[in-house]
């Protein structure tokens, strides 16, 4: 069994009344103004709602938050316990995307811009991943490529010149079938 000294957080006498905005450098970071609350602090949450009894008010005094002086929001402590009932974890699992593409999945991407030039990076990411099976988004397509020297302006132009030959047998077989000019 855990225990826990429950002691409030102090709040600063700034902060007791009105929080004011801290600047860019004071936040520390983050695309939502700072770090996360840890694992722990979830856990903790958790914790003294379903084995304590404690409803979200009166865990929030507890919690320090890592942002601010002080403690947690009221509404940060709900958002644990919500994604608790959904996901029964408090830990956040992520599917990791693959930062680089593997020799073999590359070979594979190779064969399929060199069959059809004319896809879209997310039509060739989504045979890409059909073929392979893994995951790759259509960035890391491009990135691939890239790396080997190709953009779809340069597939592009070499598709045409191959097929110069196809549209020239195409083109006069037309030509010799067609009496007048009004049949094309």
């Amino acid at each position: 069994m855990i225990l826990y000294r429950l002691m409030p957080v102090s709040t600063p006498e700034s902060t007791a009344t009105a929080r004011r905005k801290r600047s860019r450098s004071e936040i520390g970071g983050g695309c939502f103004g700072g770090p996360p609350l840890t694992v722990a602090a979830r856990e903790i949450i958790v914790h003294m709602n379903r084995e304590l009894k404690m409803s979200p008010p009166e865990i929030a005094p507890f919690i320090p938050s890592p942002r601010v002086d002080g403690p947690v929001n009221v509404k940060t402590v709900n958002e644990v316990l919500d994604r608790y009932e959904v996901f029964s974890t408090v830990v956040t699992l992520r599917k990791r995307r693959r930062v680089k593409m593997i020799p073999a999945h590359s070979r594979i991407l190779l064969e399929i811009v060199k069959g059809d030039p004319f896809l879209f990076l997310d039509e060739i990411a989504d045979k890409l991943n059909r073929r392979c099976g893994a995951s790759y988004l259509s960035q890391l397509c491009y990135t691939e490529l890239r790396r080997h020297g190709l953009s779809l302006k340069v597939m592009r132009r070499r598709a045409q010149q191959r097929d110069e030959y196809h549209q020239f047998l195409y083109w006069s077989a037309v030509a010799n079938v067609s009496t007048s000019r009004a049949q094309l």
